[in-house]
């Protein structure tokens, strides 16, 4: 049985998948063989610019009305509130799965309470920062091909299929580092 801490960091590596999803249309397929552990995204959530060598966001008030219908257009088109849906669902049965006491109208309730508008307006500023219209421009006119649509389609299930292959593949390295550890003499049974 996996621990709430454990699906509180794998929870914040699939919200990450998805919004790398959002932002480029595809998963970062690299970041899929480890699931960073809760305390480091917390940590790293609370880094100072100059830590993480983040630039500075643009304030929601800083973003022209034509940058933002834009950015909106391409949170639309890509289809981002469904995947965001899809995902919760997919974590809420993680949760149920280490919960079965919790009862079903709890879990009804919990969903009533998100607003995926609320991460729309999160990731808005992320995208205003990162791209300029005639790049935005460009984004949404892919998307709006049938093979960008594909993409959209078509990535959920990628994303799903990458991230139980990148959880195998991770396990076998972290049981090769493990085993390696352990025959060069390394007490690994001390905490």
């Amino acid at each position: 049985m996996r621990s709430v801490k454990q699906l509180a960091g794998k929870t914040a590596f699939a919200l990450s998948l998805t919004t790398t999803f959002i932002f480029t249309g595809r998963p970062s397929f690299a970041a899929e063989a480890v699931a960073p552990t809760a305390p480091a995204i917390v940590a790293q959530a609370n880094s100072t610019p100059s830590e993480t060598e983040a630039t500075e966001e643009a304030a929601p008030s800083e973003i022209s009305p034509e940058t933002r219908a834009k950015i909106e257009e391409l949170l639309a088109i890509t289809n981002s509130n469904d995947l965001n849906t899809q995902l919760i669902e997919g974590i809420i049965a993680q949760f149920r799965e280490i919960s079965p006491e919790v009862p079903e109208e709890w879990w009804s309730r919990f969903v009533e309470k998100i607003d995926y508008d609320e991460l729309n307006e999160i990731v808005i500023p992320i995208y205003a920062q990162n791209f300029t219209n005639e790049e935005l421009d460009g984004i949404i006119d892919f998307y709006r091909t049938p093979v960008g649509q594909s993409v959209v389609n078509k990535m959920p299930a990628v994303i799903q299929e990458s991230l139980v292959a990148g959880q195998s593949w991770g396990l076998s390295i972290a049981q090769e580092i493990l085993s390696d550890l352990e025959a060069d003499g390394y007490d690994l049974s001390a905490e």
